[in-house]
Parts: C-alpha cells; structure tokens; sequence
C-alpha cells in the first residue's frame, strides 16, 4: 500500500508536541490513503506536502475534516510559544554568564570585522569585475623590449604593465582579427593653468576610442569622435566631474571652454562622471592623442613606445590571441629585417594580459596572504567559541541528562543552545558591519599607495551579506556542535546521580575542547611566523644604508613649461636663478637639482667605454650604469659622501674639462684591482675624467641590489638630459623641520617663473619611510590577527586547564593528604598544558612552512622558510601558553 512521504512525517514527529502527533500523524495518513486511491500516488504525496508546509508555519487547515478543532487551536502556537520561551531562556542564559559572553561578543567582533574587511578588499580587487562593460574581454598589450642574456635570448617581457611601439599598434590594427578597439594611452605630469592659477596634474593622452571602449559616457558635452585625432584639429579634453566642480567652479558653460595646458590651449568637449579608475586614480583630463601609426621600414631611432589597451573579439581567449600576436610579430620582421637587425628581441614577441588581472597583480600576493590570515583568525575564533560552549555545556550536563531522561528530544535540548549562539552571533555580526565599515574608511590612510591608490573600496551589501552569512554559520556549526557529546542518559545512570551520563558528557567535551585548543594554539604559530617574517623584513629594511641621510633634507620637482624645458639657455638660467635665491636662506645650507632625485622607480641607465679597454664585441660586455646629472651642492644637499676624490663644482663648466663622479659600486665592478681616480669614461661619444667616489645611492629602490651610477656635471650634458620632468627634481637640506620653508620655496620658484608649479613636496626621510610601507602595513595587518588568535588560543588553554584543575580538585586534595605539595601539582598542571602547547606547535610548524610560501614576495633580506623565525613563533606560543596555565 502506498505510504507518505517518509521525510515529511519525520519533520511532523519532531515539530508536532507529543500530545497531538500521533493523532494528527494517524488523520493524515488516512486521508492520505484515501486520496491515492481516488486521485493516484503523486497527488497524494503533494497534497501530504502541502499539509505538511501548513501544520509547520501554523497555518489553517482549509480541510476541517483532517484535524480535529481542539489541534486546529494547539498547532502552531505550541512553536511560537516554545521558540519565544528559548528566546527568554537565551537571554537570560547570556545574561547570567556575562564575562563568557563578552569574551565570546568581543572575539566575534574583532574576528567577523577584520575578516569582514579583508573579504571587501579581495572581493572588490580580485573577484568583482572593473565598472565597465565587457570589462572581461579588456586586455592590456606589452611587448618585450629586451632579451634575457646576449642577444638572441629569451625575450623579457614585464610581469604587469608594459608598452608596445607605434609600429606594431600600427600592425596589430591592420592586421589583428582576435583584439579590436587597439587604444593607445600615456600618463604625464603636465602644467595645468585655470583662473584659479597654475598647478601640476597628472594628464591622460588617450586614443579617441579610449571612452567608447570602457562604455564610459559624458554626462555633459561629449566624449572624443575621430575627428579629434586629426592633425589639424584643436586639442580637445575630457575633464572629471571633481574637476569641473572644484577647479573650474561648476561653470554652466564648460563645454566649450579652453584650459591651458602647458600654455597650449585645449577645448573642453565633456564632463565624465568619476572616479574612472582607469588608466589611474587621480587623473582628471584625458587629452585627444594624435597618434600616427608608421609602416614597417622607418628609421628605428624615432620608434615611440606608448601603452595600450584593447578589447578581445567575442568568443575569443587570451591564449587565442596571444598565439595570434606571435604570428603578427614573426610576420613583421619577416617584412622589413633591417629593421630589427640587431635588436636585442629580432622577432617582436607581444602579449594581452586581461586588464583586471594586470592591474591587481602586483599586490596579488599580498592579498592572498591577507585572505589566509583572515581565514585562520576566523577558525581561530570559531574554535575558541565552541570551546566556550563545550565549557557551559558540560557544566550543564546534569541539567540535559535530567531533561533526556524526561523525554526530551535531543533537538529540544540543544535547541536552546542554540538560540544562544544565534543571539550572540547577531550582536557580532552587527558589530563586525561596524567594525568592517570603520576599516575600510581609514584604509586609505595606512594602506600602501600601490593597494590604497588601486581602488576605492566601500562597505557594500556583499560585505553585509558576508558578515551575516558567516555569523549564522558560526552560529549553526557552535550551536549545534554540542548534540554531538550530549549524555545518553536513562533512569538507571540518573538513579546513580547523574555520574555515569555527566561523566561520559564531560569526557567527550574535554577531548573536544583539548582537539580545538590544540587547533588554535597550531594557527597562531602560523600567524605569528607570518607576522614573523615580515617583522624582521621591515627590521632589515630599516638597516639598509640608502646612501644618503634623510632626516633635514626636502626634495620637489618643479613643472618647467615647454617654452623654458626646449630653451636650453632659459632652462640653465632658470634652475641657477632658483638654487641662488634657495641658498640664500639662512636655514638652507645646500641646495641642488639632479635629472633623478632618490627612490625613484625610473631614471636614465645606459653603457658607456672606459679609455684604454678593448671595444665590448657584444652588448653584454658593455659596462652599465645608471646615468644621472647633478648640479654642484646636489651631493650635499641628499647628505651623499665622497669617499674619494672630489665632488662636482661651480668649475666644472661646459667650457672645461668633462668630469664625472662614479660610486663605489662602479669602482667594484668595472675597476677592479685600479685606481678609477683620473681615469677617462666615454660617455656619448665623450671622454670624461673621473675626479671623485661616492657612497652607492639607492636610486630606485631599497629591496634592489645597488647598482652601478655616474654621476655628470648638468652644465656639461645635453639640455634634454640634465634634466628630467619625469624624475628631476631639486633637494636641499636645512636646519629644522624643512617643511617650515615650503612656503619659500614655493616663493622662490614663483618668482624666477610665474609659469613653473612646485609639486611632489617630501621630506627626504617621509620619501624613504614611504618605501617601507608595503611591509609596514601587511606585518601590521598580520601581527593583529596573531595576536587576536593567540590570546584566542590562550583563553582556550586556561578554560581547558582551569576546568580541568576544578575537576581535580578531590584528586589534588588527596595527594596534598598523602605529602605532595603545591609545587608538585603544578608540575602536573603544567605537564598537560606542555602537552597541549607541544601538539599545536608542532602542527602550526608544518602548516606555516607550508604556507609561507606565499610572502616571498613580500620579504627583503629573511627567507619564508627562516629557522630563526620558527623557532621564535614556536618559542614565544609556548612561553604564553604556559604563563596562562601557571
């Protein structure tokens, strides 16, 4: 005979109270038989369902036939009656144990609310996609522009980023079927002049395109058309809406209006709402490129490099396309060789990497190791809250045996429990929004300015639904984790006084909450070793000799307009005119400009000859040095010695003898077993004296291995290389805080040139603390979450021990009877907390250096896999974990 649906008369057996369930079960079941036969199986088994859904909301039965009056009243009400009553014995459950409950409230808070901001910042870089339409087939195209080794190695390509020349964007538009849309795009600092005066700001030269293809819209005017990259046609600009309202006052009129820049005048043809993100956070007008692609054939020395952006055709793969751009690139030097005869890559090799990836990439590592620190503090947290559980639980043990024995479910027992965590886990959740929410608001302020700068990253309804989903699943998976080692107690173990059901309770709970300590103790060591390993990288960080002396020293860069930067006479003149009137302050004690100021990511690197050596045969003998020009008082100014010779003067003219300064790392390299002293370098088809050694600079940056420099007389080098606007700058070093004197400074510039902007004001210092930011923040970040799981597992170590020790307490008292004394019980104590310690240490051993992998990136001057480092974590976990135990 055909049954009902076997899962729905369980949930009725469970839900119903044991006074209706066998009548209501036995009314259904009827009446269920008698509609599978009237009606057939399958309508009868909907029909049970839809009673079934009823009976468990508590809602009227329309059939007045199937249950009686008497259970139409009591069904329903009986839920909401025991559901309110779980809530009132929650409460006051949570009420009567306050320290437990903040310790839990607190660790969920902190726990959910890092965790919580850490997903926000994952989610929003590595899983969301960009804000623009068909952001999954952008790509960004880079071609490799050096070979590995000698020429003819494997070519280089960039790990992110990169440029590709004219000649092949003009190649892979004529050509390319699986990237369209190819743009062209360049970032520079330009000098921008408005009504409200002259100010440097980064400008995007962009192709016409370049809107249409991230789907961006002018919300007023319009975006750039073809006509715009005319030859003839006017400079057009597209500005942000930020810089519509709050340089050019939110003028009715802008379109059409003109702004200067670099004195040229360029027509504003649309407002765009912003932030755009793309191709950086803070640029506010995007210029018109006039772009001419050349065919394969022209003179290699006007070759120009620009970055780009495309967009894949549909249905096409990166891996598709890049096998495509080999092709374009074997294709293009089979038609013109001579180009690239003797180039270091003969055959262009390119590549598209999606742009989001490209982007994201050089942090990428960073927020992993984020991710997995967050998800061990999570576990960490969610351990030590059981572990309160499992505590309250056994204590109440007597009270479940008793209420088991009476005939309560398990599923009633626990359920309380269970509203417990479900109300705690509502209070952190809300907190954990808040804390989250606060986060992300100040991390801009202590992020690095590569993760800071990437993204602005807000609290969303994802974040929420995260904080929430992840509470609920605490909440379930604490809450219901006890049902596991409830007593199976009967009138016999209760005639007993409970000890047989209490005690095998208690046993089951303490290996649960020994496994879990041991657990938590396990993730600490990984944080702590992570937290570790950065520490020590900030430390050796700090160690390095950058070459200069930070502290009273200020550098800037100065925005020279183009009728001054392409005048090499003006541009003389105008720097000697600004170093005179700096020196002039009685705080400055020297002054000077450098085509590259310090800790600059680019600068000028090239060969050069030394007199009286053999002519390098390949370009790898060359010797190679970074190239940079100075004017007399630079050296002093960034507080760099001279260990030999002597520095660069007021007499080293155009007019005399050519001189340069090499440092001591050339002196290593290129003039091993010599004196480098009076020697002659040629450098661009010139011999020039070598008359002074200075100390290494850190040019480019701290981590990178010193690199060989020279240093030239800027009035004895071509005007386009004794200085740079991208990289040039001037320092000078003062007595007191040097940014007392910006205000002078900024005087002193406006007065030689109305026209020239200071900007990139930085004391020389800040510009070297900026370098240890990176790892500043990320030990920060992981020192935080070590140490909320270490007092986590250390909490977890004293419940354990103190519990354990309460439970001894006849067993102690014995053995003070029989002539054991305080200290030979605390050795016991301390003896099961060792063993505890040991185990998690241990594992967290083997966890962290499995794991720790993924910092290598991270760190300067200790590997992942440090001994010292190990040792100290395991060390340090089980120095706390035993102070707590004793």
């Amino acid at each position: 005979m055909t049954t009902p649906p076997r899962l729905a008369q369980r949930w009725l057996e469970r839900w119903l109270h044991a006074d209706e369930c066998h009548e209501v079960l036995g009314d259904l079941t009827e009446q269920f038989q008698q509609r599978a036969v009237r009606d057939g199986a399958r309508s009868a088994r909907r029909w049970y369902w839809r009673q079934t859904a009823a009976l468990f909301w508590g809602f009227t039965l329309h059939r007045r036939d199937v249950v009686s009056r008497d259970h139409e009243r009591i069904r329903g009400r009986w839920f909401l009656r025991n559901a309110t009553s779980d809530w009132r014995y929650a409460w006051r459950s949570l009420c009567a144990s306050r320290s437990t409950t903040g310790v839990a409230l607190l660790t969920l808070t902190l726990s959910l609310g890092l965790a919580t901001a850490v997903f926000s910042l994952s989610n929003t870089l590595l899983v969301q996609s960009l804000p623009y339409p068909n952001a999954d087939r952008l790509v960004r195209l880079s071609e490799a522009r050096s070979a590995q080794g000698s020429q003819g190695g494997a070519p280089v390509l960039p790990e992110t980023g990169g440029s590709v020349s004219d000649v092949a964007l003009g190649q892979f538009i004529a050509h390319a079927t699986t990237v369209t849309s190819v743009t062209p795009y360049s970032l520079t600092n330009r000098n921008v002049t408005t009504s409200s005066g002259t100010e440097q700001r980064p400008i995007a030269e962009v192709g016409v395109a370049f809107f249409d293809l991230l789907g961006v819209r002018a919300r007023q005017g319009r975006v750039f058309v073809t006509g715009d990259s005319e030859a003839d046609a006017p400079v057009a600009a597209v500005v942000s809406a930020a810089f519509w309202r709050e340089t050019l006052d939110a003028r009715s009129d802008v379109v059409g209006a003109a702004v200067l820049i670099d004195q040229v005048p360029a027509t504003i043809v649309g407002v765009v709402e912003d932030p755009l993100r793309f191709p950086e956070m803070g640029v506010d007008i995007w210029l018109a490129g006039q772009w001419r692609w050349p065919d394969p054939g022209g003179r290699r020395m006007f070759q120009r490099w620009t970055e780009a952006v495309a967009l894949l055709a549909p249905g096409v793969t990166v891996e598709k396309a890049n096998a495509e751009l080999r092709q374009v690139g074997a294709a293009m030097a089979a038609a013109d060789p001579a180009f690239f005869d003797g180039a270091d890559v003969p055959v262009p090799v390119f590549r598209v990497r999606p742009l989001q990836e490209d982007m994201v990439q050089p942090i990428r590592p960073a927020l992993m190791a984020l991710s997995a620190g967050m998800a061990l503090v999570l576990l960490a947290a969610v351990a030590n809250l059981v572990n309160l559980l499992l505590a309250r639980s056994t204590v109440r043990h007597r009270e479940m045996a008793v209420r088991l024995t009476l005939g309560a479910g398990r599923w009633r027992v626990v359920r309380p429990l269970l509203f417990e965590q479900l109300m705690l886990s509502a209070a952190g959740a809300a907190g954990a929004a808040l804390l989250a929410w606060w986060l992300l608001k100040t991390l801009p302020v202590f992020a690095p300015v590569a993760l800071a700068g990437l993204v602005d990253v807000e609290f969303d309804v994802t974040s929420l639904v995260f904080a929430a989903t992840a509470a609920l699943a605490i909440s379930l998976v604490v809450g219901l984790l006890p049902a596991w080692q409830l007593p199976d107690a009967g009138l016999r173990d209760l005639s007993a006084g409970g000890r047989v059901a209490v005690g095998r309770g208690m046993a089951s709970a303490d290996v649960a909450r020994r496994v879990l300590v041991a657990g938590q103790v396990a993730l600490s060591v990984v944080l702590l070793v992570g937290a570790a390993l950065l520490g020590r990288t900030l430390w050796s960080l700090t160690r390095v000799n950058p070459g200069y002396v930070g502290e009273g020293a200020l550098t800037f860069q100065v925005g020279l307009p183009d009728d001054i930067f392409r005048q090499p006479e003006r541009q003389t003149a105008f720097f000697d005119d600004v170093l005179v009137r700096l020196a002039g302050h009685p705080r400055v004690t020297a002054a000077g400009a450098s085509s590259t100021l310090p800790l600059n990511p680019v600068g000028i690197s090239g060969s050069f000859g030394i007199e009286g050596r053999p002519r390098p045969t390949t370009p790898d003998e060359w010797p190679r040095a970074n190239k940079v020009a100075i004017t007399p008082g630079y050296l002093d100014a960034v507080g760099t010695r001279i260990v030999r010779g002597r520095n660069i003067t007021t007499q080293d003219t155009s007019t005399a003898e050519p001189v340069a300064l090499i440092d001591e790392t050339t002196a290593r390299l290129y003039f091993a077993g010599s004196d480098p002293l009076g020697q002659r370098i040629d450098y661009l088809r010139q011999l020039r004296r070598i008359v002074g050694v200075v100390e290494p600079i850190k040019q480019h940056s701290v981590t990178a291995a010193s690199e060989a420099a020279l240093y030239f007389p800027a009035a004895q080098m071509p005007p386009v290389m004794a200085f740079n606007r991208l990289t040039g700058g001037i320092a000078i070093r003062t007595t007191g805080d040097p940014m007392d004197l910006l205000p002078f400074v900024r005087t002193a510039v406006r007065e030689t040139d109305p026209t020239s902007p200071v900007f990139a004001v930085e004391r020389l210092d800040r510009r070297l603390s900026a370098t240890f930011a990176e790892p500043r923040f990320y030990s920060v970040v992981l020192g935080l979450f070590a140490a909320i799981a270490l007092v986590t597992s250390v909490l977890g170590v004293y419940g354990v021990l103190s519990y354990s020790v309460e439970r001894r307490q006849v067993e102690f008292g014995v053995r003070r009877a029989l002539g054991g004394n305080e200290r030979h019980i605390l050795a016991l104590v301390l003896r099961q907390a060792m063993g505890l310690m040991t185990a998690g240490i241990a594992l967290g051993t083997v966890l962290a250096g499995v794991g720790t992998g993924v910092l290598q990136s991270l760190l300067f001057g200790v590997r992942s896999a440090d001994p010292a480092t190990f040792a100290f974590a395991g060390l340090f976990v089980l120095g706390v974990g035993l102070g707590a135990a004793g």
